[in-house]
């Protein structure tokens, strides 16, 4: 007699059922139920690393030998002479699967920051899980064997409110920069500065200028100013309110948060060192940057109303060390700007009047050095490389002062007088 098994045959036992033959048909069902035994597969899932979806994988069925009546089988056998006799198996199924079920595993619940029995603060973190009847949908659909099973993800914000007597209690950075005197654009820094203040970023959450302002428009409530286009000074709606983001940029190199996009002006500001400001230009062109850090971070401006006033941006968040941030600016290139004259019969004759005023031209690069308390270098990576053109100084002049002001009438320089020839020495001795 033969004992056939899904993947081969096994020899039977011929050994009468004395003593030593029942414990060799015993051996022998032990290693058959361990030999076909197939354990069921639940299904398994994993979120990706940026915690954007899910990837599923489903669930196989397992096998199991009955051995519940198989010796006396066997015995059955022998006395009948079966040549071969099959071994029953049973299905052990999968775990079950729905929408449901797999929301409810995957679920996890948002973090609120408490402080822990050591003095700090336990991490904020969002909550995350998926929609029950968009899973649902996804895995109906799904054929095995193709592309993976993935299911987005949907966030669950924490709830900060009791937590915020512990929280933004300790100052990353901050800045005050000057304004310049011009009342259109002090009202759109104020205005601006204004929808930033007591911004509160979650950890990870991305911080969007313009997201903030809003659209710098005489209809939302900005005024008109001056501002850069092309290279030239223009009147434009909003004008001025990079002032703000620029000094959200400084405080945020200094805070040691992400930066996830930023542009240099067009010509260096004045108000803020080069390299650390940051330009924008509704709706193309935003700075944006992330709190990368365990805990939530707020955003406070202040702004006077004097037009010759002072605007102080600070970052608060929860310190997790004695780290600070410095960094090396490094001016790779001056150009300095020149004079030119442009001809305009309007201006009075005797007078000059000053088109454009002028800018030296910069490039920089940017490095930021993490230290230790102790001010040692932690590290040290590069943050930007940063070009700012040169603007030449233009000056009006009537073309019938051009002469005067040693100019050709096109505004061009003359070109130097020919000096005076010394003169040649001569034979006369003086005489006694």
């Amino acid at each position: 007699m033969d004992v056939k098994k899904y993947s081969g045959v096994y020899p039977a036992v011929i050994t009468p059922f004395t003593a030593e033959g029942e414990e060799e048909v015993i051996r022998l069902i032990d290693y058959l139920e361990e030999a076909l035994y197939v354990a069921p597969v639940d299904f398994t899932f994993a979120v990706d690393e940026n915690l954007s979806q899910l990837t599923l994988t489903f669930g196989s069925e397992g096998r199991q030998m009955v051995t519940d009546g198989f010796f006396a089988a066997i015995q059955a056998a022998l006395v009948s002479g079966q040549a071969e006799l099959d071994v029953p198996t049973v299905v052990l199924p999968s775990a079950e699967l729905n929408g449901m079920i797999l929301a409810e595993q995957a679920y996890v619940a948002p973090l609120v920051s408490a402080p822990q029995p050591d003095g700090t603060l336990s991490p904020t973190k969002y909550g995350y899980g998926i929609d029950v009847e968009t899973a649902q949908s996804i895995m109906d659909a799904y054929v095995p064997g193709e592309e993976p099973c993935t299911i987005p993800l949907i966030y669950f914000e924490p709830d900060i409110t009791e937590a915020e007597p512990y929280l933004f209690q300790d100052l990353l950075a901050t800045v005050t920069t000057n304004m310049d005197g011009v009342a259109s654009r002090s009202f759109n820094v104020a205005r601006a500065a204004q929808f930033c203040n007591n911004y509160v970023l979650l950890p990870t959450e991305v911080f969007s200028y313009i997201g903030a302002i809003g659209n710098p428009s005489v209809s939302n409530g900005y005024q008109t100013s001056t501002g850069y286009y092309r290279g030239e000074t223009v009147e434009m709606e909003g004008g001025g309110v990079c002032q703000v983001s620029s000094s959200i940029y400084y405080c945020t190199v200094y805070a040691n948060l992400e930066i996830v996009k930023r542009a240099a002006h067009a010509f260096s500001t004045g108000y803020i060192p080069n390299g650390l400001d940051a330009t924008i230009y509704y709706p193309s062109l935003d700075f944006k940057f992330r709190n990368n850090t365990d805990y939530p971070i707020k955003i406070v401006t202040t702004c006077s109303e004097n037009p010759r006033g002072q605007l102080t941006v600070s970052i608060y968040g929860t310190k997790a060390d004695d780290s600070y941030v410095t960094t090396e600016i490094n001016t790779l290139s001056t150009t300095p700007w020149e004079t030119k004259y442009q001809p305009d019969p309007e201006i009075p004759v005797g007078t000059t009047k000053v088109k454009t005023t002028p800018y030296t031209g910069y490039t920089v690069e940017v490095y930021r050095v993490v230290r230790n308390g102790d001010g040692s270098v932690r590290t040290r990576t590069y943050e930007n490389y940063s070009r700012y053109a040169k603007r030449d100084k233009v000056i009006l002049f009537n073309p019938e002062d051009a002469e005067r002001l040693g100019l050709y009438p096109d505004g061009t320089p003359l070109p130097p007088p020919e000096p005076e020839p010394e003169p040649e020495p001569t034979d006369d001795v003086l005489g006694w």
